[in-house]
């Protein structure tokens, strides 16, 4: 029986090559794009899973909380947390501590070995059991001993690939400016689906991880790790919150109550961490889950159009498999066996598309932008991943299913008189069950596209709106070392020298990168001190609000002129005055020492995701690093920002490079343009308005496919009434036109449906931006518009070969 129906199916599909041909290509497309997002959603889906110990892995996250209701989320806890809980607590199995020395909006740290200098973004310390809590593939070396000995580092295999080759590289130094240490482990890379990437451990043994216990008190209140514990399996929240009580109470409580604060703790699984809170302070960057919801419905809805596609095509061709069905009828086939002929004939056109749709996705991976534009690195393997295979292999055979079970059922229900006689009358509910399907076909395609043009507005809002600040010609450098950091004025007079530079600031950190928050005693309108959360930026000369564009509102900038500005001034935002009610801000105090010289306007020195929150310019001198130990004098870092003339830029850049290379010739400068700084902020953002463009055009492609194999079976069928239209005198385009018109009406309907659900849909993405470019109608109908340019040229390509044909053919047709 089963090699029956395969016959049959084959002769069917040699017989109509085109009708197959168009099954094909539209179930495979869908197929493809399903598998293209499925792979990206199964790596998004298993973030940090391939650690052994996932599950028994959390994370600690805190809340700074101030008695006037101000609350600071946070990533990082004190390094002397964990060993205390440790040691009270015999229900923590384990615990890691990771120090991030360089966080991924940093310009990287520069790693030295020979002539070879590299920077790298993803530089930790790490406590010496680290191999053993999380799950590394080992190449070379000991993880057990790996990194005890505190000058100890453990690379990965692109890290000693860089510098060494294929060559062992244990026992081979490295150095930074801080350190000289020798490599003792190799780890294969880490899969692009963890949170936490590394290139470098460090050992955390030394000094500087050891306890004073004279200091633990306060040193618990002062962030610094990532702190991990090993827990027993689906530990619950509650029993921690015991524990952190009972810890507070004992450890914290005295300190929190002195300064009129409190600290809570949460834990944060493993695995939930990069789908965790986006507010968390000194976090690595995390991921939006409304993304993957949207990323599974593009996915959903182009396999659904593929599947209209076939559901139309088999129905329109009823009429003609009609005496078939007859026929089989009349010798005896009962309708389950033409329901399952029919279904099968489904099911092994979805598997030969399955085949073409992989064949399809590895051309993608390999020959196009498609891999970037869903986060790169390696996907999992469908092949190798028995889940993805089985999951493949099962959505295959229901798409399969859920296309050929109308026309099965519908076949299988013509009487054999109607069949054998080719009995129209059951055309009219036919007809209408295809308009409903093109209908829905059309809402998805304009759905999609006015979605995609929805987010270029909103993304092209966000990238054409003031900053604040200007950040062209921005040339940002950083200096590691307080010996280098102290020749910052000997820098700026060298740079100054040249006509191509306009200007030099020295600050912690630059807007786009992470900015610090503080809590503070600040003044109100009463003239009463109250502790109060904000952002600060410490600056460290007086050009910042000129070289970076700021525009000053009240009072002065910092000067050079006045000495006490460097203990005793600040510059806050707008922000910030709101925020305090003042009336008068010049003159309030800010903490102990100093007080408020001048207003700017707001900037925004994070993304356009959050609105502008209080900020505090700290004006900061350097002269503290006489009173620090030489390793935190080596570990001091700074940034300049430059601002270039846009005549000379190369000039420019080579005079900054000669420059900090004279002043400091033993390292190597990497320069960095403030609006690339800017432009990584939305990089998620353009990545899905990307993916949006490509499976906009999928999906448009798709529709079209069923509208030609549409249009060429219903002009074959009305190709008589085509040659009486052209005898009485109809003209090419008037044919065309009678043809597309239903269409048409279709479009229309499609495009006001299209638009309620497009609207609703953009309306909860943009919920996510601060700043918001509104709905524009034009979306709409620009994919209104699209869709029908694209509808009408594939029925006239379609149609024009019979409406130029002669009307005596198609009236001798019978």
């Amino acid at each position: 029986m089963l090699t029956y129906f395969i016959k049959v199916t084959l002769r069917k599909m040699y017989r109509e090559k085109l009708y197959t041909i168009i099954n094909v290509a539209g179930l495979s497309l869908g197929i493809a794009c399903c598998l293209i997002l499925g792979l990206f959603l199964h790596n998004e889906l298993t973030y940090d899973q391939h650690h052994k110990k996932y599950k028994n892995i959390y994370r600690i996250a805190a809340s700074d909380l101030s008695p006037n209701g101000g609350e600071r989320k946070l990533a990082l806890t004190s390094h002397a947390l964990a060993p205390v809980l440790k040691k009270e607590n015999a229900e923590i199995i384990d615990y890691v501590r990771i120090y991030p020395i360089s966080l991924s909006d940093d310009p990287g740290i520069p790693v030295y070995s020979g002539d070879d200098v590299f920077f790298w973004n993803d530089v930790c310390i790490a406590d010496d059991n680290v191999f053993e809590v999380f799950t590394y593939d080992i190449i070379y070396g000991n993880p057990k001993t790996a990194l005890v000995d505190p000058n100890s580092v453990a690379v990965s295999e692109s890290f000693a690939r860089k510098y060494f080759g294929d060559e062992n590289p244990i026992g081979k130094t490295v150095r930074t400016d801080i350190a000289t240490m020798k490599i003792s482990l190799v780890f294969a890379d880490l899969p692009e689906n963890t949170h936490l990437k590394t290139d470098m451990l460090l050992s955390y043994n030394g000094p500087a991880s050891e306890m004073n216990p004279s200091n633990l008190h306060r040193d618990l209140w002062q962030p610094a790790d990532y702190t991990y514990l090993v827990l027993p399996e689906n530990y619950s929240q509650a029993s921690f919150k015991k524990m952190m009580d009972d810890f507070y109470l004992k450890y914290m409580k005295e300190i929190g109550d002195a300064d009129n604060m409190s600290m809570a703790f949460w834990l944060q699984p493993l695995k939930d961490i990069h789908y965790g809170p986006d507010d968390l302070l000194i976090d690595r960057p995390t991921g939006n889950a409304l993304y993957l919801y949207g990323s599974a419905m593009i996915g959903l809805l182009i396999l659904l159009v593929a599947c209209i596609n076939y559901m139309n095509l088999a129905t329109a061709r009823s009429l003609k498999r009609g005496r078939e069905v007859g026929i089989h009828k009349v010798l005896g086939s009962k309708k389950m066996q033409l329901i399952l002929q029919f279904m099968g004939e489904s099911i092994f056109i979805s598997l030969l598309a399955l085949f073409v749709g992989m064949i399809i996705v590895e051309l993608l991976l390999i020959f196009t932008p498609v891999n970037g534009l869903i986060g790169g690195g390696q996907l999992a393997d469908y092949i190798t991943e028995p889940i993805l295979f089985w999951c493949l292999l099962g959505v295959t055979i229901l798409t399969g299913v859920l296309s050929g079970a109308y026309p099965a059922f519908y076949l299988s229900s013509i009487s054999p008189i109607a069949a054998i006689t080719s009995i129209k009358k059951a055309a009219t509910s036919q007809l209408k069950m295809r308009q409903v399907l093109v209908l829905a076909q059309l809402i998805i395609s304009i759905g999609v596209i006015a979605g995609t043009f929805l987010m270029i507005f909103q993304m092209r809002y966000i990238t054409d709106k003031p900053l604040g600040y200007d950040i062209k010609n921005r040339v940002v450098v950083n200096l590691q070392g307080a010996d280098l950091i102290e020749k910052h004025r000997l820098i700026k007079s060298k740079l100054l020298k040249s006509p191509n530079v306009r200007g030099m600031t020295v600050c912690h950190v630059i807007p786009g990168m992470t900015v610090g928050t503080i809590m503070q005693e600040i003044e109100n309108n009463e003239g009463l001190k109250t502790p109060q959360y904000f952002y600060f930026i410490l600056v460290h000369n007086d050009d910042y609000l000129n070289v970076l564009g700021l525009k000053l509102l009240e009072g002065r900038d910092f000067s050079s002129e006045i000495t006490s500005d460097a203990h005793e001034a600040v510059i806050v935002n707008e922000a910030m005055v709101k925020k305090m009610g003042w009336e008068n801000p010049l003159g309030k105090a800010y903490g102990d020492e100093r007080k408020v010289v001048g207003v700017v306007r707001d900037f925004h020195f994070q993304s356009m995701h959050s609105t502008v929150k209080p900020l505090a310019l700290v004006r900061h001198d350097n002269d503290y690093f006489a009173e620090i130990s030489d390793e935190e004098r080596a570990q001091a870092r700074r940034k300049i920002v430059v601002h270039i003339s846009e005549q000379n830029i190369p000039e420019a850049l080579d005079h900054i490079r000669t420059v900090i290379g004279q002043v400091d010739p033993g390292h190597t400068v990497k320069l960095e343009f403030l609006d690339d700084i800017i432009d990584r902020l939305y990089v998620f953002e353009k990545r899905v308005i990307g993916l949006a463009g490509v499976f906009a055009g999928i999906c448009v492609f798709i529709s079209c496919l069923g509208l030609f194999g549409l249009s060429a079976f219903v002009t074959e069928q009305r190709s008589k009434e085509i040659g009486v239209r052209k005898v009485l005198g109809a003209s090419i385009m008037q044919i065309i036109f009678m043809l597309f018109k239903p269409t048409l009406i279709l479009v229309l309907i499609a495009s006001v449906v299209a638009s309620a659900v497009t609207y609703i849909a953009i309306d909860g993405w943009l919920s996510g931006f601060a700043y918001r470019a509104g709905i524009n109608p034009v979306a709409f109908l620009l994919g209104a518009a699209i869709v029908v340019a694209v509808a009408f040229s594939t029925i006239v390509l379609q149609s024009l070969k019979t409406a130029r044909a002669n009307p005596v053919k198609a009236l001798r047709y019978e």
